[in-house]
């Protein structure tokens, strides 16, 4: 018993340095055990931040971060399902501006319009058509500048009973090609667009082809700006005719009557003249339009415009030959009723038209236009420019409706 007691007086001061040490040595290892374990977590979080991303859904980085994150209140914290769709329509939205624009399209446009005639007496006055146009555009660049080529063409036709010369229901029009260089210039100050463009005609009707028309050269420049959703502009254009003979003739078609043998012509010439006269073609116009658009609405716009025109005839006859066979009578106010030199006339025309995108590619409008002359039969008043109120009859205003699809 007092060898055991000897025995634990000695060890005691022993055990009691050790004890501290392993204490010590416990504590050590426990500090290196987190340092390892924080740098594993930190080297995992650094290789999921560069490890490319796999084929998921856009939104799914977005749930990786929020759990790595902090958790929100439960008061303000969004729904996993609202973020997904916010990151989703950012992500489509994104790669529809990223997503490279095809730089051609195609277009075709059915309209149908009814004359303000018709409500006056349909019998006589009546007046019901409709027209297809089809255009098609392609985009470039040529030394830094984006352009456009288009070319267009439209077939019209009545369901009533025609009243023009020719007695005809359908017709086409010249195929027209253009080149545009949409929005060339843009004044920082004012904020104004310049669009300028070109078009030529390629005579495929018989009335161009009775006029002898070679081609119709035109030029225009299109001023715009937008203030908020309204959107303003006016464009200035000009044009040239190049014809074979400045002089517009029907030949003259004999035929003989079945009935009675007797032959007969489609008109009355001279002798010596190739056919009938129906007065000198068109030599060049300069036409002006303004015009303006209101969209309160993504998809809906609200539009109207007024254009005013002017065209000069070919002088098909020297003054002192004017002078000498034409009629010396003058009007009401005393002025000739004869004018020698280029002949000339003028016309306006009123639109106003409401249109709907129902998708990018259709979209349905309709509209009500008025042309005419500017000024009254007794050239006394100028007309109202979006509705004929004077002359119903002569079917000036018509109101159509349309719809568009491009491609």
């Amino acid at each position: 018993m007092k060898v055991h007691l000897a025995v634990i007086v000695l060890l005691a001061p022993a055990l009691a340095l050790a004890a501290p040490a392993k204490a010590s040595r416990a504590k050590k290892q426990d500090t290196q055990a987190r340092k390892q374990a924080k740098a594993k977590a930190s080297s995992e979080a650094k290789a999921s931040e560069t490890k490319p991303a796999e084929p998921k859904p856009a939104a799914e980085p977005v749930l990786v971060a929020a759990a790595q994150a902090p958790a929100p209140s439960t008061a303000t914290a969004p729904k996993p399902s609202a973020a997904l769709t916010a990151v989703a329509a950012e992500s489509i939205a994104e790669k529809d501006e990223n997503k490279p624009k095809k730089p051609w399209s195609v277009s075709a446009e059915l309209d149908h319009s009814l004359g303000q005639g018709t409500f006056v007496d349909p019998s006589k006055y009546a007046f019901f058509g409709g027209s297809l146009g089809l255009s098609g555009s392609y985009s470039f660049e040529l030394r830094g500048i984006k352009l456009s080529a288009s070319v267009s063409e439209s077939f019209s036709w009545e369901y009533t009973l025609p009243d023009n010369s020719t007695g005809r229901r359908a017709n086409w029009s010249d195929l027209r090609l253009g080149l545009s260089a949409p929005s060339l210039l843009k004044e920082q100050r004012t904020e104004i667009t310049l669009t300028p463009s070109l078009s030529a005609s390629v005579p495929l009707t018989p009335q161009s082809w009775q006029a002898t028309t070679i081609t119709v050269l035109s030029a225009s420049a299109s001023l715009s700006r937008k203030f908020g959703k309204l959107n303003a502009s006016y464009s200035l254009s000009g044009s040239k005719g190049f014809h074979v003979s400045p002089i517009n003739y029907s030949p003259v078609q004999r035929f003989a009557d079945p009935s009675t043998g007797v032959t007969l012509a489609g008109c009355i010439a001279r002798p010596d003249e190739p056919g009938c006269y129906n007065g000198a073609n068109t030599n060049f116009s300069i036409n002006n339009t303004l015009s303006a658009s209101y969209s309160p609405i993504e998809k809906l716009s609200f539009r109207a415009s007024l254009g005013y025109g002017r065209s000069w005839r070919y002088q098909i006859v020297t003054p002192e030959t004017c002078e000498e066979y034409s009629s010396k009578a003058v009007d009401s106010n005393g002025n000739p009723v004869v004018h020698c030199g280029m002949g000339n006339s003028d016309s306006m025309t009123g639109t106003i038209g409401v249109s709907y995108s129902a998708t990018d590619a259709f979209s349905v409008s309709a509209g009500m236009a008025t042309s005419g002359a500017p000024l009254t039969d007794d050239h006394k008043a100028l007309r109202f420019p979006f509705y004929d109120f004077l002359g119903p009859a002569a079917n000036r205003t018509s109101f159509s409706v349309s719809v568009s699809a491009s491609l």
